[in-house]
């Protein structure tokens, strides 16, 4: 790509992406910078768009994206409807790589393989394919559901490939398929992919990392890219290598973020081993979940009055596992409490059976992995 405002090129190897700013013109949109594109082979495009309400700052979707070359279109798509069940596909409609890494919502113009939304027309998937020496004109028309429309236009030239740049190896000897199960078996752990899994064909990454954070009982295993999205759950099982795992009810699968802290991800033990059905990549080890939640009483303690007040408010929380269930009786008898997960609260509002006089309160909360806190208190009303 050529820079118009510094001079340079900036060159991308087969795989990459980079991000061009089009600014609004008295013509239109044009590439801010940018003079030419020139590239080698097939091209894939995408485009990050926003609509808004006349006078308002609410950003909305575009309900149509066109993307031609000279007088072909390559691509298409209208976003009215797809059913509920087909909401996953987004994560293949987007970038969703440079969302993760940047917050970006770019909408891919090109079709992956394993992309089911029934909201596209392409032409060889909106791949574009240059010869050296062939120059095409670009055309992006997005369009509002009332029909009001943007444009975008820029020219892309072929060139022959440069023989002096030395192509990417693949360091992997094993591809995920997109429509095949993969299975992979190492020591300690074993990986079982299903078909569907993924929406593109690829190199799959596996290593080993035997730098643990505190409480790991296992290494932990890299499994392929976090930046790639998983459609279907897979099944991971590591095996533990604590000499005295103690409970082993307890035990769970953990994530490893890149500064070393752990967050749950579920599985249970067996055989040496903990398994769960995992919806991302990234890395992972086995710990222990072995505290249990709190319960703090918000407006009432120990032999409290409460005849002034229509409701008990309790928080709950949960460092690592989560609140699985919950559960709260006056008197022996069960009452409804209702949960707020966003601000971890729980609240029961007073009815007729809590009439005037003493009553007891037992709240009851379960983690994940089975950890229990009970508290009991008396009351007045």
């Amino acid at each position: 790509m050529h820079d118009r405002q510094y001079g340079g090129v900036r060159v991308l190897d087969q795989g990459d992406s980079d991000t061009l700013d089009a600014p609004r013109t008295e013509d239109g949109y044009r590439l801010d910078r940018v003079s030419l594109i020139e590239a080698q082979g097939p091209v894939l495009f995408g485009l990050q768009t926003h609509d808004y309400h006349e006078g308002s700052n609410n950003r909305l979707g575009a309900f149509r994206i066109t993307l031609s070359a000279d007088d072909d279109r390559v691509f298409q798509s209208v976003l009215e409807r797809f059913s509920f069940d087909q909401t996953r596909y987004i994560n293949a409609h987007v970038d969703f790589e440079e969302r993760t890494r940047t917050g970006r919502w770019v909408q891919r113009s090109h079709v992956l393989p394993g992309n089911r939304l029934p909201i596209y027309e392409t032409l060889h998937g909106g791949r574009v394919d240059l010869a050296p020496g062939e120059r095409r004109s670009m055309r992006y028309v997005v369009e509002d559901i009332r029909g009001n429309s943007a444009r975008l236009q820029f020219d892309v030239a072929g060139v022959a490939s440069d023989s002096t740049r030395q192509p990417q190896r693949n360091r992997s000897p094993f591809m995920l398929r997109h429509d095949a199960p993969f299975s992979m078996a190492r020591t300690g752990a074993t990986l079982r992919i299903p078909a569907g899994a993924v929406y593109r064909d690829q190199p799959f990454e596996y290593s080993l990392s035997e730098d643990r954070p505190q409480g790991a009982l296992s290494p932990v295993h890299n499994i392929h890219d976090e930046r790639e999205p998983v459609h279907r759950s897979y099944s991971l099982s590591l095996a533990i290598v604590a000499d005295d795992p103690g409970d082993t009810s307890q035990l769970t699968l953990a994530r490893v973020s890149s500064d070393g802290r752990m967050t749950w991800a579920g599985g249970s033990y067996a055989n040496g081993a903990v398994t769960g059905n995992l919806r991302d990549f990234g890395s992972y080890t086995v710990t222990a979940d072995r505290e249990a939640p709190t319960l703090r009483l918000l407006n009432m303690s120990d032999g409290s009055d409460m005849s002034s007040r229509n409701s008990i408010r309790v928080r709950v929380r949960d460092d690592f596992s989560g609140i699985d269930s919950y559960s709260g009786y006056i008197d022996g008898e069960w009452v409804l409490f209702e949960y707020d997960a966003k601000y971890g609260l729980l609240t029961h509002t007073f009815d007729e059976r809590t009439g005037p006089g003493a009553h007891e309160l037992t709240l009851t909360a379960t983690d994940n992995v089975g950890n229990t806190k009970t508290v009991t208190v008396g009351f007045s009303r």
